[in-house]
Parts: C-alpha cells; structure tokens; sequence
C-alpha cells in the first residue's frame, strides 16, 4: 500500500513537554486543582483585606501544596518517559517513523513497531505542535505538526475526517 503520510523525528524532552502538557495540564483533575487553588487564594486575600489578619493563611497552603504535587507529576512523568526511552535505545534518544495508509498507521523505532487500523483509534486531540491519536486500548500515537516529511498536518487531520475520526 503506497504511504500517503510519513512523519520522522525524534522523541526527545521537548515533545514529551508539550504531550504531557496536553494530556495532563489539562486533564480535569487539574483544573480543579487551578480553580480550587484560586478560590482558596480568593477566600484568603478577602478575608486579609477584610480583616488584617494572617489567621486563615492555611487557606492557601493546602492549594499550593497541590499544585505543587501536581507539578511534581506532570514533571516526573516526562523524566520517567524520557529515561525509559534511553534505557530501551542504548542511551540515545530514539527516533521515531510514522506511515500513514489507506489501512492504518505503522508506527517504527529501533527498538519495535506497532500497527493500527482506523477502527481502533477512538478520537483525535490537538496542541500547538502535535496531533495526538488515541486508541480504544488507551495507546497514543504522536505526530508532531512539522514533522511530515511526506503530506502535511493540515491534510492528515483532513483525512482522518474521512476515516471517521473526530
């Protein structure tokens, strides 16, 4: 089947910034961290400059104790990714090569490949740099937007609309 997309690049700390930012900075979680954190900071700085008093600044030490664990995730997550793919690749960053079909996508690095079909990828998101495909098993495939080395970025998504894919 001839390739109607190609992407190459390679997986390194930066894409593992912005996929990680994408799915875990704005997963729901966080942002009822952000808002929770933000009320509680509201609730306190009324309450000082209603008062005066610094006896309800416990207000913010619990959301700023949670925002910083969730900071602390979001970043082991991306340092736990990153050393597992140098672990796997002899300690080089692995490089990663995606074909785009009529059947499916192929996906292949040094150290394997996997194979999906239309019908099992589940939906599509975007970020300023990425479009991410999500399985049904919960797997992510990751294209990088400049990245194509064979169509283009704004095309693929075009095409994913005709295989069904939101």
């Amino acid at each position: 089947m001839e390739p109607l997309f190609e992407i190459r690049y390679t997986r390194d700390e930066a894409l593992f910034r912005e996929f990680f930012r994408r799915t875990q900075l704005l997963s729901p979680i966080y942002i009822f961290a952000y808002l929770y954190s933000a009320h509680c900071l509201f609730n306190f700085l009324f309450y000082w400059f209603v008062t005066g008093d610094w006896s309800q600044i416990y207000l913010i030490a619990l959301p700023c104790g949670l925002l910083g664990y969730l900071c602390y995730l979001y970043r082991r997550s991306i340092r736990i990714t990153l050393n597992r793919d140098l672990e796997s690749n002899g300690g080089k960053p692995i490089d990663q090569h995606l074909i785009v079909t009529d059947n499916g996508i192929t996906g292949s690095t040094s150290t394997g490949s996997a194979e999906i079909s239309y019908d099992r990828v589940k939906k599509v998101r975007q970020s300023r740099n990425l479009i991410i495909l999500y399985t049904k098993a919960k797997q992510a495939f990751v294209f990088p937007k400049a990245a194509f080395t064979r169509g283009t970025a704004a095309e693929f998504l075009a095409f994913l609309k005709t295989k069904g894919i939101k």
